[in-house]
């Protein structure tokens, strides 16, 4: 999957991950690939149990310079956040799926409900 988005060749300002092990791991491989300083990650421990409303605060909390983020974090609260943000219904959020939201806004404070169109969904079994 970091391959694939790596041919997107997206600037990376950013990675939050949830302190859980499969959670870093993957973002440590993720960062690699996408040439991101993996001891640049920040571990996040309210990603590991964090509710939809939780979520939100942290994404409101970035950095206003920090223009494209990567979070890794958990079922079901990406599948919820895909669906709360993007106003996309998907019945799961696969393990290492992508879900690419962008924001018509000038600060993550502004991101809310339906605020992001979901730009890319995939996930490795996508064909």
């Amino acid at each position: 999957m970091a391959q694939r988005l790596k041919i997107l060749n997206i600037p990376l300002e950013k990675i939050l991950a949830s302190p859980a092990i499969r959670a870093i791991t993957t973002a440590q491989i993720f960062a690699e690939f996408l040439d991101y300083p993996v001891n640049k990650i920040q571990k996040v421990q309210e990603l590991y149990q964090a509710d939809t409303k939780k979520f939100l605060e942290i994404i409101n909390n970035l950095p206003k310079e920090a223009h494209t983020v990567m979070i890794f974090g958990h079922n079901p609260t990406l599948t919820n956040m895909v669906e709360y943000l993007a106003d996309h219904k998907l019945d799961k959020l696969p393990t290492t799926g992508i879900a690419m939201i962008a924001f018509d806004v000038d600060d993550w404070k502004m991101v809310s409900q339906d605020s992001g169109e979901l730009k890319m969904l995939d996930y490795p079994k996508k064909v």
